[in-house]
């Protein structure tokens, strides 16, 4: 099982330098959890392209100020986040969606005779 990363990063504004990259799955699906403590709005999607025009909407999600969202990405998807204005900031939690290497959770129930 692949240990779960925290990071928190500043996002650059749409339409400007390339977007930064929030995650980035190998071969296990990936949970990722933004939560937006810049003082912008945070738009993310799972294509750089996307995020690279000012108006950024077509195929992308916002976070408000101080709102968060989860994502599950499949195995070798990325995503990707910019800010609609100055100061964006997003906190990241990333962990496996799904852990492989987990024991398969099983209940046994016991009966006394």
């Amino acid at each position: 099982m692949t240990p779960s990363t925290l990071q928190t990063m500043q996002t650059p504004a749409t339409g400007g330098a390339s977007p930064a990259t929030v995650a980035k799955a190998g071969d296990v699906p990936l949970r990722v959890y933004i939560s937006n403590v810049g003082g912008a709005v945070v738009v993310v999607s799972f294509s750089a392209s996307n995020l690279n025009t000012t108006a950024a909407t077509t195929s992308c999600f916002r976070i408000l100020q101080n709102r968060d969202a989860t994502f599950v990405l499949a195995p070798r998807q990325s995503l990707f986040a910019a800010s609609a204005g100055m100061a964006g900031m997003v906190s990241v939690a990333v962990s496996e969606a799904l852990p492989i290497d987990a024991p398969a959770a099983t209940t046994t129930l016991a009966t006394k005779r």
